[in-house]
């Protein structure tokens, strides 16, 4: 199911249900660049909704699920499961896959476009090395460069800019794509586990935490820590759910027996802001962060809403469904959850 809401009031506009044959949750939710129209898949269907009404325009079958998805202008493109290149194209609702590529991108786990519109796919090769494999023209790949002693894991790898960063057992891998270089952090473990939690939208900083007021942040050029303990605005407050990044703001959960802070901090001024307030212990749990609004599930596992500019609230459903993609950017203010 498909919910759009506008941005500053958070009224409804269109819910869309999306049906096909396969049982799977929506995978990819979108906006074509420079339109009104949402891209969705849903395993092997491809679908173009109009984002004033919701209404599909046209609907696609690949031959098989893709493990890649890149939208742009004109139209999709990438990996399917069985190791070929697929490109859907929007002018005439055609699909075409072509399967005389590398075996090796079968196993593609990440596939992410630096600001010069490079496209990478990124493939474990065996137990401690990768392959990274550049995107030059349809249905062409080439081996782009090879990185020894990384264990690739797609729960534990992000992509952002020029930079692919990969969070091992006891160290942070940092891949600067324009120099083939790769830099290796150790200090970045904790005794509570930490998790790769995020990087800044032009690349150049990682962030890493887990469910308590201690964070790091990586420098993605150089490898520098710099370590920061996030302020809980609650007396006798901790932090109770991992953080999120947004607009490079950390967003995250604080709570004391009496009640429970939605924050905001930023780096830079160090500065924190609540953005919403909810009566009991652990009464919020953040599921989800865009520059404008928190999707959170409340006391009474609810999921909800949350306005940052307004703190206007609005309740997606009265279950705790999963909330499986965002897509930002849509004209009218308006934005659609799925």
């Amino acid at each position: 199911e498909i919910q759009c809401y506008q941005a500053d009031s958070l009224a409804p506009i269109w819910t869309t249900k999306i049906n096909s044959y396969l049982y799977g949750s929506l995978s990819t939710l979108a906006s074509i660049p420079k339109s009104n129209h949402l891209f969705c898949q849903k395993d092997n269907i491809f679908m173009i909704l109009d984002g004033s009404s919701g209404q599909i325009l046209s609907q696609c079958q690949a031959p098989t699920i893709p493990i890649s998805v890149i939208v742009d202008e004109e139209k999709v493109n990438g990996v399917l499961s069985d190791g070929s290149y697929y490109e859907y194209r929007f002018d005439d609702n055609s699909c075409t896959s072509v399967s005389f590529m590398e075996n090796e991108l079968a196993k593609a786990e990440i596939d992410f476009t630096t600001p010069n519109g490079a496209t990478y796919y990124v493939c474990p090769h065996n137990s401690t090395q990768i392959h990274i494999y550049k995107y030059t023209c349809d249905n062409d790949w080439q081996l782009f460069t090879k990185a020894s002693n990384v264990s690739l894991s797609s729960k534990a790898s992000l992509s952002s800019g020029d930079f692919l960063a990969h969070l091992g057992w006891n160290e942070l891998s940092i891949l600067n794509i324009s120099k083939k270089e790769i830099i290796v952090v150790s200090d970045v473990t904790s005794s509570n586990g930490n998790t790769l939690t995020a990087i800044s939208e032009d690349g150049t900083y990682v962030w890493i935490g887990n469910n308590s007021e201690n964070v790091i942040c990586v420098e993605a050029s150089t490898g520098a820590v710099t370590k920061y303990v996030l302020p809980i605005p609650l007396d006798k407050g901790r932090v109770s759910t991992r953080f999120h990044f947004a607009e490079d703001k950390l967003y995250y959960v604080c709570s004391n027996d009496a009640e429970t802070n939605l924050c905001t901090w930023d780096p830079v001024t160090e500065e924190c802001q609540i953005v919403a307030v909810a009566e009991g212990k652990n009464s919020l749990i953040l599921r989800g962060v865009t520059g404008d609004f928190s999707i959170v599930t409340d006391k009474d596992q609810k999921v909800v809403l949350i306005s940052h500019k307004t703190g206007n609230q609005q309740i997606l459903s009265d279950v705790a469904s999963p909330i499986c993609a965002i897509a930002e950017n849509t004209k009218n203010g308006q934005y659609a959850v799925s």
